[in-house]
C-alpha cells in the first residue's frame, strides 16, 4: 500500500494534475455499478450512484461520502476537481495511518 500512494498519486502540480488511475480519483463500486456508471461525468455519476442506493443497492460508505462531497471543502456538486481529490485522499492517508506508514 506504501508503494501505491507515490506511484498511483504522485501530482504535485495543480496546473498539470493526473486525473485518472490514481488513487485520489478512485472509489469502490461493484463491477455492474462500475459498468453502468462508465466514464460518465461526476454529476451523471453521482446521480447514478443516488439512483441505485435508493433502489437498495449496496455502496460502501467511503465511496458515498465521495459521491456526497464529504470530503470536499468544495460544495459545488458537478465535478471532482483537483482540490476535491486532494481532500479525498488526505482523508483517506489520516485514516490509515495507524495501519500504513505513509510520508
Amino acid at each position: 500500500v506504501t508503494a501505491l500512494y507515490g506511484k498511483v498519486d504522485a501530482d504535485k502540480d495543480i496546473k498539470n494534475p493526473k486525473p485518472v488511475h490514481q488513487l485520489s480519483n478512485m472509489a469502490l463500486l461493484k463491477l455492474g455499478a462500475n459498468a453502468s456508471i462508465g466514464n460518465s461525468a461526476f454529476a451523471v455519476k453521482r446521480l447514478k450512484i443516488i439512483a441505485m442506493r435508493n433502489r437498495g443497492e449496496f455502496f460502501p460508505i467511503g465511496t458515498l461520502n465521495v459521491f456526497n462531497k464529504a470530503y470536499s471543502k468544495n460544495p459545488q456538486l458537478y465535478e471532482w476537481s483537483y482540490r476535491d481529490r486532494r481532500s479525498y485522499l488526505a482523508s483517506l492517508k489520516w485514516t490509515l495511518r495507524d495501519y500504513v506508514k505513509i510520508d
